[in-house]
């Protein structure tokens, strides 16, 4: 793939990436509001208690891969102006956050992995709302 594709492609990744910050955001308020119910004693029996857990649960899990997402735009904005993914390779290995065989890897490879990684985003956001609902038909309809 010629250079300015890989650039464009770059540039399109780190917007995809960052247009995916008030995801967390969303996924940060729904891991604190059943840890407030938790904490105020205001769930009612088992199966509220452990719609509640994973709605904290899946909460970690956004974000954990929030904070990835975030660091990938970052790191395919800086694609997308004048670094070169051998630069970033090398440096990426001397922090230990690549291993040896995952580096040289394609543009399209690693967009697909961005792209990867944002599925898993939503996924647990997801479960989250699906946690939510959960959480309000035992509360209201049970």
């Amino acid at each position: 793939m010629p250079e300015s594709q890989q650039r464009d492609l770059a540039k399109l990744v780190a917007t995809l990436l960052g247009n995916a910050a008030p995801l967390r955001w969303f996924s940060a308020v729904l891991m604190l509001a059943p840890l407030l119910l938790i904490w105020g004693g205001k769930l009612q029996g088992w199966p509220e208690l452990l719609s509640a857990l994973l709605m904290v649960l899946f909460g970690l899990g956004g974000q954990y891969l929030g904070l990835r997402v975030a660091l990938d735009a970052k790191l395919f904005a800086a694609l997308a102006g004048e670094h070169s993914c051998e630069r970033l390779d090398h440096s990426m290995q001397q922090l230990g956050w690549l291993k040896e065989e995952q580096a040289g890897r394609s543009m399209l490879q690693r967009a697909q992995g961005a792209q990867a990684l944002l599925k898993r985003l939503f996924l647990c956001f997801a479960g989250q709302a699906a946690a939510l609902v959960l959480l309000f038909v035992w509360r209201f309809f049970l």
